[in-house]
Protein backbone atom coordinates (compact mmCIF):
# COMPACT_ATOMS: atom_id res chain seq x y z
CA UNK A 1 0.00 0.00 0.00
CA UNK A 2 2.71 2.37 0.72
CA UNK A 3 4.34 1.64 -3.01
CA UNK A 4 0.89 3.15 -4.28
CA UNK A 5 0.84 6.34 -1.24
CA UNK A 6 4.34 7.35 -2.77
CA UNK A 7 3.33 7.13 -6.34
CA UNK A 8 3.22 10.77 -7.98
CA UNK A 9 -0.93 12.33 -8.33
CA UNK A 10 -0.62 12.42 -11.90
CA UNK A 11 0.94 8.67 -12.08
CA UNK A 12 -2.24 7.55 -10.05
CA UNK A 13 -4.24 9.59 -12.53
CA UNK A 14 -2.96 8.31 -15.51
CA UNK A 15 -3.21 4.46 -13.65
CA UNK A 16 -6.62 5.01 -12.97
CA UNK A 17 -7.75 6.09 -16.42
CA UNK A 18 -5.39 3.30 -17.79
CA UNK A 19 -7.60 0.96 -15.96
CA UNK A 20 -10.74 2.07 -17.10
CA UNK A 21 -9.07 2.29 -20.72
CA UNK A 22 -8.30 -0.84 -20.78
CA UNK A 23 -11.46 -2.32 -19.31
CA UNK A 24 -13.37 -0.65 -21.89
CA UNK A 25 -11.09 -1.72 -24.72
CA UNK A 26 -11.20 -5.76 -23.60
CA UNK A 27 -15.25 -5.11 -23.51
CA UNK A 28 -14.75 -3.83 -26.96
CA UNK A 29 -12.87 -6.83 -28.11
CA UNK A 30 -15.46 -9.11 -26.26
CA UNK A 31 -18.07 -7.35 -28.31
CA UNK A 32 -16.30 -7.78 -31.92
CA UNK A 33 -15.87 -11.21 -31.33
CA UNK A 34 -19.63 -12.15 -30.55
CA UNK A 35 -20.68 -9.65 -32.88
CA UNK A 36 -18.46 -11.83 -35.10
CA UNK A 37 -19.95 -14.59 -34.67
CA UNK A 38 -23.58 -13.45 -34.36
CA UNK A 39 -22.76 -12.23 -38.48
CA UNK A 40 -21.26 -15.39 -38.85
CA UNK A 41 -24.27 -17.55 -38.08
CA UNK A 42 -26.59 -14.56 -39.71
CA UNK A 43 -24.45 -14.92 -42.84
CA UNK A 44 -24.79 -19.01 -42.73
CA UNK A 45 -28.58 -18.52 -42.50
CA UNK A 46 -29.13 -16.27 -45.37
CA UNK A 47 -26.35 -16.15 -47.39
CA UNK A 48 -26.32 -20.36 -47.29
CA UNK A 49 -28.84 -22.45 -45.89
CA UNK A 50 -31.53 -20.36 -47.41
CA UNK A 51 -30.33 -20.08 -50.61
CA UNK A 52 -30.25 -23.67 -50.48
CA UNK A 53 -33.33 -24.48 -48.71
CA UNK A 54 -35.15 -21.88 -51.83
CA UNK A 55 -32.99 -24.08 -54.47
CA UNK A 56 -34.15 -27.41 -53.18
CA UNK A 57 -37.44 -26.13 -53.29
CA UNK A 58 -36.85 -24.73 -57.07
CA UNK A 59 -35.33 -28.32 -57.46
CA UNK A 60 -38.86 -30.22 -55.84
CA UNK A 61 -40.81 -28.00 -58.45
CA UNK A 62 -39.11 -28.64 -61.34
CA UNK A 63 -39.02 -32.80 -60.39
CA UNK A 64 -42.78 -32.39 -60.37
CA UNK A 65 -42.96 -30.67 -63.42
CA UNK A 66 -40.65 -33.05 -65.04
CA UNK A 67 -43.24 -35.98 -63.62
CA UNK A 68 -46.37 -33.69 -64.96
CA UNK A 69 -45.40 -33.72 -68.41
CA UNK A 70 -44.35 -37.54 -68.36
CA UNK A 71 -48.19 -38.11 -67.48
CA UNK A 72 -49.07 -35.55 -70.46
CA UNK A 73 -46.79 -37.77 -73.11
CA UNK A 74 -48.75 -40.79 -71.51
CA UNK A 75 -51.92 -39.63 -72.07
CA UNK A 76 -51.51 -37.83 -75.52
CA UNK A 77 -49.78 -41.11 -76.50
CA UNK A 78 -53.32 -42.77 -76.01
CA UNK A 79 -55.02 -40.58 -78.68
CA UNK A 80 -51.61 -40.41 -80.89
CA UNK A 81 -51.07 -36.29 -80.37
CA UNK A 82 -47.32 -36.41 -81.65
CA UNK A 83 -46.97 -32.50 -82.06
CA UNK A 84 -48.00 -31.79 -78.47
CA UNK A 85 -45.72 -34.88 -77.48
CA UNK A 86 -43.12 -33.12 -78.59
CA UNK A 87 -43.96 -30.03 -76.68
CA UNK A 88 -43.87 -31.77 -73.49
CA UNK A 89 -40.59 -33.73 -74.13
CA UNK A 90 -39.18 -30.32 -75.25
CA UNK A 91 -40.14 -28.83 -71.68
CA UNK A 92 -38.96 -32.07 -70.19
CA UNK A 93 -35.60 -31.24 -71.65
CA UNK A 94 -35.29 -27.79 -71.11
CA UNK A 95 -36.32 -28.41 -66.74
CA UNK A 96 -33.27 -30.92 -66.73
CA UNK A 97 -30.75 -28.20 -67.53
CA UNK A 98 -32.34 -26.08 -65.04
CA UNK A 99 -32.11 -29.04 -62.51
CA UNK A 100 -28.58 -29.70 -63.47
CA UNK A 101 -27.68 -25.61 -62.86
CA UNK A 102 -29.57 -25.96 -59.57
CA UNK A 103 -27.59 -28.71 -58.17
CA UNK A 104 -24.78 -27.14 -59.12
CA UNK A 105 -25.30 -24.52 -57.30
CA UNK A 106 -26.22 -26.06 -54.68
CA UNK A 107 -23.11 -28.27 -54.78
CA UNK A 108 -20.62 -24.78 -54.49
CA UNK A 109 -22.90 -23.87 -51.58
CA UNK A 110 -23.18 -27.13 -49.03
CA UNK A 111 -19.81 -27.96 -46.54
CA UNK A 112 -21.05 -30.09 -44.11
CA UNK A 113 -20.60 -33.64 -44.56
CA UNK A 114 -24.26 -34.37 -43.46
CA UNK A 115 -24.99 -32.04 -46.15
CA UNK A 116 -22.83 -33.49 -48.68
CA UNK A 117 -24.19 -37.33 -47.74
CA UNK A 118 -27.96 -35.74 -48.15
CA UNK A 119 -26.54 -34.21 -51.75
CA UNK A 120 -25.07 -37.70 -52.92
CA UNK A 121 -28.27 -39.18 -52.57
CA UNK A 122 -30.34 -36.96 -54.02
CA UNK A 123 -27.85 -37.30 -57.09
CA UNK A 124 -28.06 -40.74 -57.51
CA UNK A 125 -31.97 -40.55 -56.96
CA UNK A 126 -31.75 -38.01 -60.22
CA UNK A 127 -29.50 -40.65 -62.09
CA UNK A 128 -32.26 -43.15 -61.70
CA UNK A 129 -35.23 -41.07 -62.18
CA UNK A 130 -33.17 -39.53 -65.42
CA UNK A 131 -32.34 -42.89 -66.77
CA UNK A 132 -35.89 -44.19 -66.35
CA UNK A 133 -37.60 -40.75 -67.71
CA UNK A 134 -34.88 -41.63 -71.13
CA UNK A 135 -36.87 -44.91 -70.94
CA UNK A 136 -39.97 -44.08 -70.39
CA UNK A 137 -39.61 -41.63 -73.44
CA UNK A 138 -38.01 -44.14 -75.72
CA UNK A 139 -40.99 -46.38 -75.57
CA UNK A 140 -43.43 -43.55 -76.65
CA UNK A 141 -41.27 -42.88 -79.27
CA UNK A 142 -41.43 -46.43 -80.44
CA UNK A 143 -45.48 -46.69 -80.07
CA UNK A 144 -44.98 -48.89 -76.81
CA UNK A 145 -47.79 -46.59 -75.23
CA UNK A 146 -49.17 -49.63 -73.03
CA UNK A 147 -45.48 -50.76 -71.45
CA UNK A 148 -44.34 -46.92 -71.41
CA UNK A 149 -47.91 -46.48 -68.46
CA UNK A 150 -47.34 -49.33 -67.19
CA UNK A 151 -43.58 -48.40 -66.22
CA UNK A 152 -44.37 -44.98 -65.61
CA UNK A 153 -47.08 -46.44 -62.60
CA UNK A 154 -44.73 -49.08 -61.34
CA UNK A 155 -40.93 -48.17 -62.25
CA UNK A 156 -40.97 -44.60 -62.34
CA UNK A 157 -43.34 -43.23 -60.09
CA UNK A 158 -40.97 -44.92 -57.03
CA UNK A 159 -37.92 -43.78 -58.40
CA UNK A 160 -39.80 -40.20 -58.55
CA UNK A 161 -40.73 -40.65 -54.74
CA UNK A 162 -37.34 -41.66 -53.76
CA UNK A 163 -35.66 -38.42 -55.48
CA UNK A 164 -38.60 -36.37 -53.93
CA UNK A 165 -37.66 -38.07 -50.40
CA UNK A 166 -33.85 -36.74 -50.78
CA UNK A 167 -34.96 -33.38 -51.58
CA UNK A 168 -37.40 -33.14 -48.65
CA UNK A 169 -34.62 -34.85 -46.47
CA UNK A 170 -31.96 -32.14 -47.72
CA UNK A 171 -34.71 -29.11 -46.83
CA UNK A 172 -35.29 -30.38 -43.56
CA UNK A 173 -31.63 -30.54 -43.00
CA UNK A 174 -30.81 -27.30 -43.96
CA UNK A 175 -34.09 -26.00 -42.01
CA UNK A 176 -32.73 -27.56 -38.97
CA UNK A 177 -29.20 -25.73 -39.31
CA UNK A 178 -30.61 -22.58 -39.78
CA UNK A 179 -32.71 -23.20 -36.70
CA UNK A 180 -29.73 -24.20 -34.76
CA UNK A 181 -27.55 -21.34 -36.32
CA UNK A 182 -30.48 -18.30 -35.16
CA UNK A 183 -30.54 -20.13 -31.92
CA UNK A 184 -26.43 -20.17 -31.42
CA UNK A 185 -27.02 -15.67 -32.95
CA UNK A 186 -29.30 -14.96 -30.05
CA UNK A 187 -27.17 -16.78 -27.40
CA UNK A 188 -24.30 -14.94 -28.64
CA UNK A 189 -26.73 -11.57 -28.77
CA UNK A 190 -27.25 -12.42 -24.93
CA UNK A 191 -23.96 -13.20 -24.00
CA UNK A 192 -22.97 -9.83 -25.77
CA UNK A 193 -25.20 -7.95 -23.63
CA UNK A 194 -24.57 -9.88 -20.27
CA UNK A 195 -21.10 -9.32 -20.64
CA UNK A 196 -21.77 -5.27 -21.24
CA UNK A 197 -23.83 -5.44 -18.64
CA UNK A 198 -21.03 -6.73 -15.72
CA UNK A 199 -18.49 -4.89 -17.50
CA UNK A 200 -20.54 -1.22 -17.16
CA UNK A 201 -20.98 -2.83 -13.71
CA UNK A 202 -17.42 -3.09 -13.24
CA UNK A 203 -15.94 -0.57 -14.58
CA UNK A 204 -18.65 2.16 -12.50
CA UNK A 205 -17.17 0.25 -9.22
CA UNK A 206 -13.62 0.10 -10.48
CA UNK A 207 -14.36 3.97 -10.89
CA UNK A 208 -15.93 4.88 -7.56
CA UNK A 209 -13.13 2.62 -5.80
CA UNK A 210 -10.36 4.22 -7.53
CA UNK A 211 -12.02 7.97 -6.89
CA UNK A 212 -12.44 7.36 -3.45
CA UNK A 213 -8.63 6.22 -3.24
CA UNK A 214 -7.43 9.01 -5.16
CA UNK A 215 -9.52 12.00 -3.40
CA UNK A 216 -8.73 10.56 -0.33
CA UNK A 217 -5.00 10.51 -1.25
CA UNK A 218 -5.14 14.03 -2.19
CA UNK A 219 -7.41 15.74 0.09
CA UNK A 220 -6.19 13.82 3.75
CA UNK A 221 -2.89 15.13 2.97
CA UNK A 222 -3.45 18.52 2.04
CA UNK A 223 -5.91 18.86 5.08
CA UNK A 224 -3.53 17.98 7.52
CA UNK A 225 -0.90 20.69 5.72
CA UNK A 226 -3.73 23.02 5.87
CA UNK A 227 -4.44 22.59 9.94
CA UNK A 228 -0.29 22.91 10.61
CA UNK A 229 -0.61 26.17 8.32
CA UNK A 230 -3.22 27.34 10.50
CA UNK A 231 -1.40 26.02 13.99
CA UNK A 232 1.89 27.93 12.81
CA UNK A 233 -0.23 30.92 11.61
CA UNK A 234 -1.61 30.86 15.22
CA UNK A 235 1.95 30.81 16.63
CA UNK A 236 1.53 26.75 17.72
CA UNK A 237 4.51 25.07 16.84
CA UNK A 238 3.77 21.62 19.12
CA UNK A 239 1.86 19.98 16.61
CA UNK A 240 2.87 17.08 15.39
CA UNK A 241 3.57 16.50 11.37
CA UNK A 242 3.28 12.94 10.03
CA UNK A 243 4.55 12.18 6.61
CA UNK A 244 3.50 9.14 5.00
CA UNK A 245 4.49 9.17 1.85
CA UNK A 246 7.10 10.94 -1.28
CA UNK A 247 4.40 12.07 -3.18
CA UNK A 248 3.87 15.82 -3.79
CA UNK A 249 1.90 15.85 -0.88
CA UNK A 250 3.65 13.95 1.39
CA UNK A 251 6.76 16.60 0.13
CA UNK A 252 4.82 19.80 1.05
CA UNK A 253 4.15 18.16 4.46
CA UNK A 254 7.79 17.40 4.89
CA UNK A 255 8.20 20.73 3.81
CA UNK A 256 6.02 22.04 6.73
CA UNK A 257 8.08 19.98 8.68
CA UNK A 258 10.80 21.67 8.17
CA UNK A 259 9.59 24.94 7.93
CA UNK A 260 8.45 24.35 11.76
CA UNK A 261 11.29 23.14 12.76
CA UNK A 262 13.15 25.94 11.57
CA UNK A 263 10.85 28.60 13.16
CA UNK A 264 11.19 26.56 16.81
CA UNK A 265 15.13 26.62 16.37
CA UNK A 266 14.51 30.03 15.47
CA UNK A 267 11.79 31.32 18.40
CA UNK A 268 15.05 29.26 20.47
CA UNK A 269 17.65 31.44 19.65
CA UNK A 270 15.46 34.32 20.00
CA UNK A 271 14.40 33.45 22.98
CA UNK A 272 18.20 33.09 23.84
CA UNK A 273 18.80 36.54 22.52
CA UNK A 274 16.69 37.98 24.46
CA UNK A 275 17.95 36.15 28.07
CA UNK A 276 20.91 37.34 26.98
CA UNK A 277 20.00 40.98 26.60
CA UNK A 278 18.08 40.76 29.70
CA UNK A 279 20.76 39.97 31.46
CA UNK A 280 22.79 42.22 30.01
CA UNK A 281 20.05 44.59 30.92
CA UNK A 282 19.94 43.86 34.56
CA UNK A 283 23.98 43.75 34.94
CA UNK A 284 24.51 47.14 33.30
CA UNK A 285 21.63 48.83 35.79
CA UNK A 286 23.51 47.35 38.96
CA UNK A 287 26.30 48.72 37.30
CA UNK A 288 25.09 52.44 37.22
CA UNK A 289 23.24 51.95 41.01
CA UNK A 290 26.66 50.75 42.36
CA UNK A 291 28.30 53.93 40.63
CA UNK A 292 25.70 56.17 41.75
CA UNK A 293 26.24 54.69 45.39
CA UNK A 294 29.63 55.65 45.63
CA UNK A 295 29.21 58.90 44.26
CA UNK A 296 26.66 59.63 46.99
CA UNK A 297 29.59 58.67 49.63
CA UNK A 298 32.01 60.61 48.03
Amino acid sequence: MNYFNNLKIGTRLVLAFSLLVLLIVLVGLQSVIKAKSVQSGLEDITERRMLIVAEANDLRLEVNRQARSIRNIALLATINQREKIKVEEEAVEKSRKHVADILAIMDKQIQAPKGREILAEMLASRTKFADGLNQFIKQIDNGQQQEAVTFLLEGLRPVQLAYLDDINEMVKFQTEGASTASAAAVGDVAALQTTVIAAVLVAALMAIVLGVWIVRSITRPINQAVGVARAVAEGDLTLSIRVNSTDETGQLLQALSDMQAGLVKVVANVRNGSESVSTASAEIAQGNNDLSARTEQQ
